[in-house]
């Protein structure tokens, strides 16, 4: 499927998800590709400076070694249901001292995307521009949006939200309270390398 129709499914979906905001938030123990209690898929992409960031760079951790749970969250500037759980994150991932990952879907201009955060005062976490979709395949990530995955600080999924509801923030900070912050006696979880990146200069 090519970027253009997964955005304007993923659109299409997350139009969809608007309709059911009163819900409570849902957890699913898969989401495509990714499992809970399996290794998130791993990721390369660059940053809303042209920095590149990996999930091996993300998740490096010894054993015993403090090991901060990580949120990854997938996100568009089109997407209504994410400028309302997009500052929750930020909320949570502040009082938490989880790190937060955003990705952004389909997108092309960094300024822009910057600017939807600062007006929604969501700044924390890394901005990740996924103009070509390729972490988003990865992860599975086809249609709705936002979607958000919880990570213990070995890389491990620790909780998958298939639907954020009225009480997100709440749901996340609890799900976020059950991961231990050290890894005592597993040794670090083997990621594979992530996949091949483009130039910054090419975005």
């Amino acid at each position: 499927m090519s970027p253009s129709r997964i955005v304007a499914a993923a659109l299409a979906v997350a139009l969809a998800v608007a309709a059911h905001a009163g819900e409570p938030s849902r957890l699913t123990p898969a989401a495509g590709p990714v499992k809970v209690g399996e290794p998130f898929p791993s990721f390369a992409g660059f940053d809303l400076r042209g920095t590149l960031v990996t999930s091996r760079a993300l998740f490096r951790t010894r054993p015993g070694a403090p090991a901060e749970p990580v949120v990854v969250s997938f996100f568009a500037t089109w997407c209504k249901p994410c400028e309302r759980h997009l500052p929750e994150l930020a909320r949570v991932a502040k009082e938490s001292g989880a790190r937060l990952v955003l990705v952004d879907v389909g997108d092309e201009d960094p300024g822009a995307v910057r600017e939807f955060l600062d007006g929604l005062g969501a700044k924390e976490g890394v901005v990740l521009a996924d103009k070509a979709l390729a972490i988003s395949q990865r992860a599975g990530v086809t249609k709705a949006l936002p979607r958000t995955f919880v990570l213990d600080g070995a890389g491990r999924v620790a909780a998958v939200f298939e639907h954020e509801g009225d009480d997100f923030e709440a749901v996340l900070a609890a799900e976020l309270a059950k991961i231990p912050r050290a890894i005592a006696s597993a040794p670090a979880l083997p990621l594979p390398p992530p996949p091949a990146v483009v130039p910054a200069a090419a975005h």
